[in-house]
């Protein structure tokens, strides 16, 4: 979730400039990366494949992993 995104940078990630930014900085950041979503996602693939020297015939991507957390 967008919220959980905040509290993830607060808690585990080590980053002094993080301190300043408020919940919507990170909204604004996710809604932005959204919008690019699938361009983000191609250009990571191909750098990938380009780095490791791949010919790709074939990919596999696993639908089956979930999280979830709540109060039940």
């Amino acid at each position: 979730s967008k919220l959980r995104v905040s509290e993830w940078a607060q808690e585990d990630v080590y980053e002094p400039r993080f301190s300043d930014l408020q919940l919507h900085h990170y909204y604004r950041a996710l809604d932005f990366l959204a919008q690019r979503k699938e361009s983000l996602e191609e250009q990571l693939f191909f750098q990938g494949r380009d780095l490791f020297n791949q010919t790709v015939d074939l990919v596999f991507f696993d639908t089956t992993t979930s999280y979830f957390e709540g109060e039940g």
